[in-house]
């Protein structure tokens, strides 16, 4: 497991891409084919107007194809959709607080970040899993999968 700072699944990609070619040379095709080998999940956090940080998106890294790294979206956040408009800043036309009295620590309504609403929603299943066996051998228990079915009882031998 691992961290890196991205602005999306792809972006990772491409950064981790960009670090191995600074390294040496290398063609960039072998370049992906190792990093679609070697990852099988990514996780994408990210900040939203309330300034919480929840998990945007959880991506597959299905392999590479054609010179890609083709990856598959399994869960997207979505925002509640009556809670969108709820967190927009302020008309600034209104009676919005100076910047010198805010209070110290403390994001002014000028800013666009006071008092935020909080951000509600929740992941939704975009995708299935397609690389199950990989996974179910490392131990993650996947519905349906013959490791799963086997510490079960319900597969053969």
């Amino acid at each position: 497991m691992s961290t890196g700072h991205a602005n999306s699944v792809r972006d990772m990609l491409s950064r981790l891409e960009t670090m191995v070619l600074a390294a040496g040379e290398m063609p960039l095709a072998a370049v992906r084919r190792q990093i679609a080998s070697a990852i099988d999940i990514m996780v994408h956090l990210g900040r939203f107007r309330d300034r919480s940080r929840r998990v945007m998106e959880i991506c597959e890294v299905a392999g590479c194809d054609f010179g890609e790294i083709e990856i598959r979206t399994l869960f997207r956040f979505e925002e509640d959709a009556e809670a969108i408009g709820a967190g927009s800043a302020p008309d600034r036309k209104e009676a919005a607080p100076d910047r010198a009295e805010a209070a110290p620590g403390k994001p002014d309504a000028a800013s666009g970040r006071a008092d935020a609403a909080p951000v509600s929603g929740r992941l939704v299943r975009v995708g299935e899993l397609s690389r199950t066996r990989k996974m179910a051998f490392a131990g993650l228990e996947i519905p349906g999968t013959v490791m799963m079915a086997k510490r079960e009882g319900l597969g053969d031998g």
